[in-house]
């Protein structure tokens, strides 16, 4: 599922082959970008399942697709997908949704619910 995430975040970004296939740069850009706001322990963020049934899963993934590439101010833009809190609901929300999928709300230590 998560190389599923990765394909849907670089086909918006633009990053994709003639034939529509993510590239393994895009890919690796989404990694990068789960690891280094992984390694943040001290930092909060808000829990990424949004439906509350106790896991991430894909109605989670499908609420943040509604309100992806949005920011305050926007219609679309929903604070409750924004879950590092900077106003915008960007890749870097989606990495920590990738990060999170499958995980029930017990294993992310660091959401604020």
């Amino acid at each position: 599922m998560a190389l599923i995430a990765f394909a849907v975040l670089a086909a918006a970004a633009g990053q994709t082959s003639s034939l529509g296939q993510s590239t393994p740069k895009a890919a690796g850009v989404i990694a990068a970008q789960a690891q280094t706001l992984m390694n943040e322990p001290a930092r909060q963020y808000r829990c990424t399942d949004i439906n509350g049934d106790g896991y991430t899963t894909l109605a989670d993934f499908a609420f943040m697709g509604m309100h992806y590439n949005s920011c305050v101010g926007d219609e679309r833009y929903d604070e409750r997908a924004d879950y590092d809190s900077d106003n915008c609901v960007n890749s870097i929300d989606f990495a920590i949704m990738t990060f999170y999928y499958g995980a029930a709300n017990e294993d992310n230590y660091y959401c604020t619910h």
